[in-house]
């Protein structure tokens, strides 16, 4: 190794940065790569997942070139908020499958070298015990301590720092109110998607012990399995072909919501998201709704077996889709208070679970739409049958599903009848 390059790595290891020494073999030219997330050459990329793989490895290019990838990676850290009962046996596991464990709450009594014999420890505030750690893409954040005063600081230093994993305690009910919170206060749907909470992988863990093995197991699929990605293409499947026959000869689609047709409001919130392309499907007055869009970025698609049920039009929908689309929202069109910021918390657990997800909005504990689909599941939904919707393959793959909490029941409303209608109007004005 040359002088020169020891010293670059050297000083990349004194202030924790992971780089890649690229050797190649017939050359003997070295390169010392940062593993930054960016770069798009071959042997850059190669570098980032022997890093992220923790693997020193040997490869050859389709130039024909052959290097050998040397990683040195920064160390592996946890900080762990909040020293009760769940975080001794965190600590210890995390220590031994390798991590720095720092241990930050202000309660000493809590924190103490007796409980906590092999960890770092900090009696700091979480914001600004967390700030002067500078959290890195090696890093780990995990809230244990189920007070918002202190979970809650940590949270908002950890979302807007490169930390590979961030995990919160709490039931479902508790990480919606925790949503809630953090949204009111500017945080987006896309850093709030970055919280695993409830925390750990769902192994139906009841000890502390067995709770901390949920949360270390959940690290490191992060950790491992968290490859570099793109952003996914998202499709918007807008069902928009019923025949309202619960609000009488009256199409509630084009009934007047905020002074436009209510199709046409639910469909800009749709297009002020994150979704890629929006299919509006139709069927009943057809022309009219067209018309009520009109001007709009959308493409439409006919249901001639409208009647036959909701089935037909998801259907309907997916049948166009480009071969690129990673997912699917499928969306009512008489959902007027589904907001973009939903169908974006939506869309950043997605990306959360590597697109492998069915993510459900829910409040109080109950599910309601839109719901997100993966590409995966597309060929069993063209299956389905009758006006059930998708809703029985929720059932059949309970693995994929991930529920997420909103801080409203936006999620819940829908228009059928005039009784509807009048109460959106008097919770409107």
């Amino acid at each position: 190794m040359k002088l020169e390059t020891l010293k670059i790595i050297a000083k990349a290891r004194a202030s924790k940065r992971s780089v890649v020494l690229a050797l190649n073999f017939e050359t003997r030219e070295e390169r010392v790569i940062e593993i930054t997330g960016g770069g798009a050459d071959p042997l850059t990329k190669a570098a980032q997942a022997a890093a992220r793989a923790d693997t020193s490895t040997e490869i050859e290019l389709e130039t024909g070139e052959h290097y050998f990838l040397n990683v040195y990676n920064a160390p592996l850290r946890l900080v762990i908020v909040g020293a009760g009962h769940i975080a001794q046996p965190l600590s210890a596991m995390a220590g031994t499958a390798g991590y720095d464990v720092t241990i930050v709450d202000p309660r000493e009594a809590f924190a103490s070298r007796e409980r906590f014999p092999t960890a770092a420890l900090s009696h700091d505030w979480p914001d600004e015990a967390l700030r002067s750690l500078s959290l890195d893409r090696r890093t780990a954040v995990v809230t244990l301590s189920h007070d918002p005063k202190i979970d809650d600081p940590a949270l908002m230093e950890a979302i807007r720092s490169d930390c590979f994993y961030i995990g919160a305690l709490g039931s479902r009910k508790t990480h919606a109110a925790r949503v809630a919170r953090l949204t009111d206060m500017g945080y987006q749907p896309g850093q709030l998607g970055r919280i695993h909470g409830p925390v750990g992988l769902d192994i139906a863990a009841r000890s502390p012990a067995e709770i901390a093995i949920s949360i270390l197991a959940q690290m490191t699929e992060r950790l491992r399995k968290d490859l570099p990605r793109e952003t996914p293409e998202i499709a918007a499947i807008v069902l928009a072909a019923g025949r309202s026959e619960r609000m009488g000869k009256k199409n509630k689609l084009l009934a007047d919501i905020g002074g436009k047709p209510m199709i046409r409001h639910v469909v800009e919130r749709i297009l002020e998201s994150r979704v890629t392309q929006v299919h509006v499907v139709l069927g009943h007055e057809q022309s009219q709704v067209r018309d009520a869009l009109a001007g709009t970025n959308v493409k439409f698609v006919e249901n001639p077996s409208h009647a036959e049920g909701m089935s037909t039009s998801i259907k309907a929908g997916l049948s166009v889709l480009d071969p690129q689309i990673n997912g699917a929202i499928i969306c009512l069109g008489d959902m007027p208070l589904v907001s973009a910021r939903l169908i974006d918390t939506l869309i950043a657990t997605f990306e959360n679970h590597h697109g492998h997800a069915i993510c459900v909005p829910t409040y109080d504990r109950t599910r309601g739409n839109p719901v997100l689909w993966p590409s995966e599941l597309f060929k069993e939904m063209l299956k389905i049958e009758g006006d059930m919707g998708a809703k029985p393959l929720i059932e059949a793959h309970q693995a994929l599903l991930h529920e997420v909490p909103q801080p409203d029941g936006a999620l819940l409303f829908d228009i059928d009848t005039e009784e509807h209608l009048d109460a959106y109007h008097r919770g409107n004005k």
